[in-house]
């Protein structure tokens, strides 16, 4: 599931975003500039490994909306990506820019 999930910069950028805050699916698609198959293919694979889940906020108004948020498991991994992230920067003087380029586009 990793191997997969790092391969694809969309699904980490999906998770990513919603790791500030829950989210409907247009605005996952306007947040990150994304077509609506490649955030619901994203969607697809992070509900399916249980990083995210479908839940309802509720609006001013009372109706219920369906929001992406994340999960206990994927609070957990998202923590896990930012440790990841926090020593790269530390050892940027030794890894190089290059090497942080494709992680600051995912995870921001």
């Amino acid at each position: 599931m990793i191997r997969e999930l790092l391969g694809h910069s969309d699904y980490v950028r999906v998770l990513s975003a919603l790791e500030r805050r829950p989210m409907r699916f247009g605005a996952l698609q306007r947040e990150l500039e994304l077509h609506p198959p490649q955030v619901a293919r994203a969607l697809r694979f992070l509900t399916r490994s249980k990083l995210i889940a479908l839940t309802a906020a509720d609006t001013a108004t009372g109706i219920y909306r369906p929001v992406y948020a994340l999960t206990d498991r994927g609070e957990a991994l998202s923590e896990v990506f930012m440790a990841f992230v926090l020593a790269l920067n530390r050892r940027r003087s030794r890894l190089g820019d290059e090497c942080l380029s494709d992680v600051r586009v995912w995870w921001h």
